[in-house]
């Protein structure tokens, strides 16, 4: 596949998928780019390459379309946040805020990263603090997904980069490629769930 032809193939695998109002299809579409890379020595497919098309090809065939329905005016509100502190030994602790369409504050939890888990992310990098800013939002998905069914969430996060990846449902790092993977898989299995990630809040002393 020649870079040119690669190029216009995710561009149509976007549009189609852009149907969906998903995000699932972000880390395998971000598998084909290297293919329109003027650098590449040759065009022969890889098999993670044909992976990613057989996939991006199943979700535009398969892949059920966006729907807007009234109970979308239902607005969560959601606001989480991680932290890594310690020098010789780190502390990675977690937390998130469920606030209903009514304003009330109904749902929250306030958690230490397990040690065990924690080491994993250390062994890829020793400030796992962008990792740590994506567990909370997966957390909160698996707790309290059956409470966002046929509504909206507004996510607010403190971190850039980790809105960043959740928004584009794809990353680098290999700790955070699997928290997003499982989180778009969620997000998708939940029918008229809408999660729009916003900006930085500004945390307040005490």
């Amino acid at each position: 596949m020649t870079p040119k032809d690669s190029e216009r193939l995710r561009s149509r695998l976007q549009w189609f998928e852009s149907f969906t109002g998903r995000r699932i299809a972000q880390q395998a579409l971000r598998a084909t780019s290297s293919l329109a890379s003027s650098s590449r020595a040759d065009n022969m497919l890889r098999s993670p390459e044909l992976k990613a098309i057989k996939f991006l090809k199943d979700r535009a065939l398969s892949a059920p379309p966006s729907k807007i329905q009234s109970t979308n005016l239902h607005t969560w509100l959601l606001f989480t946040d991680g932290a890594c502190k310690g020098d010789d030994e780190k502390d990675g602790t977690i937390g998130a805020i469920l606030v209903s369409p009514e304003g009330k504050l109904c749902k929250y939890f306030s958690e230490r990263v397990p040690g065990q888990f924690l080491n994993k992310l250390l062994k890829e990098s020793a400030h796992p603090i962008f990792e740590l800013e994506l567990l909370p939002v997966w957390c909160a998905l698996i707790r309290w997904g059956f409470l966002l069914r046929r509504s909206q969430c507004v996510v607010y996060m403190d971190n850039e980069a980790a809105r960043g990846a959740l928004t584009n449902g794809a990353t680098s790092t290999e700790n955070g490629r699997r928290i997003i993977q499982d989180f778009v898989l969620r997000e998708m299995g939940a029918p008229n769930k809408k999660l729009f990630l916003t900006g930085t809040y500004e945390q307040q002393p005490g």
